[in-house]
C-alpha cells in the first residue's frame, strides 16, 4: 500500500467510501509502525573490529515495502572506552554492513557518558531484511546501556522502523 497524496477537493464535492479509505485510512495505516523492538540489559562492547561488533539490538527478520523507512535507535547512556577511543556504532541489514550510523568519543573536558539516538533513512528491496545495531571500540569496554525503568533505573533502549511517506 503506498502513500496516497490527498486531492483538493471542489466545493459539494461527495467523499465515497473508496476516496476516504485510499486517502486517509490506507494514509494512516501506511504511518504505523514497522518495528519496535526494546532492549533492557547493559551490552559490553569489546569487539575490536567491524566484522566482530557486539549486537545491541536486532529488529528481527521482516518483510519489507519497497518504499522509504526510517531506522532510529536509542541508547539513554553510552560510556565509551577514553579519550581519544572511538566507539562506533555500525547499521547492518542481517550480517551486511550497511555503514557507520555514529560514533562517541570522549570530549577534552571528560565527559564519560552520553544519550545517543541515530538515526538513517532508506528504501529497502521489497524482501525480508533483519536490521541490526552493533557496535565496536579499537580497545578496551565501552558500554551501551538501557534498563527497565523506574525510580532510578534507566529506561529501554530501542529500535524503530517506520515508513516514510514521499
Amino acid at each position: 500500500m503506498p502513500w496516497t497524496t490527498a486531492t483538493t477537493r471542489a466545493t459539494n464535492y461527495n467523499v465515497t467510501a473508496a476516496v476516504w479509505n485510499a486517502e486517509h485510512v490506507d494514509n494512516m495505516n501506511f504511518l504505523k509502525e514497522v518495528n519496535y523492538t526494546e532492549y533492557t540489559a547493559t551490552v559490553s562492547v569489546t569487539a575490536t573490529t567491524e566484522g566482530t561488533a557486539n549486537q545491541i539490538v536486532s529488529s528481527g527478520a521482516i518483510t519489507y515495502e519497497a518504499v522509504p523507512h526510517m531506522i532510529e535507535f536509542f541508547s539513554p547512556r553510552v560510556t565509551p572506552v577514553a579519550s581519544g577511543v572511538v566507539l562506533r556504532f555500525v547499521l547492518e541489514d542481517s550480517t551486511t554492513v550497511i555503514g557507520h550510523i555514529g560514533r562517541v568519543e570522549l570530549n577534552a573536558t571528560g565527559t564519560s557518558a552520553v544519550p545517543v539516538f541515530l538515526a538513517r533513512r532508506l528504501t529497502p528491496t521489497a524482501a525480508s531484511h533483519t536490521y541490526n545495531v552493533r557496535a565496536y571500540t579499537a580497545s578496551g569496554t565501552a558500554s551501551v546501556e538501557a534498563g527497565a525503568g523506574g525510580a532510578g533505573i534507566l529506561l529501554p533502549g530501542f529500535i524503530r522502523i517506520f515508513r516514510v511517506p514521499t
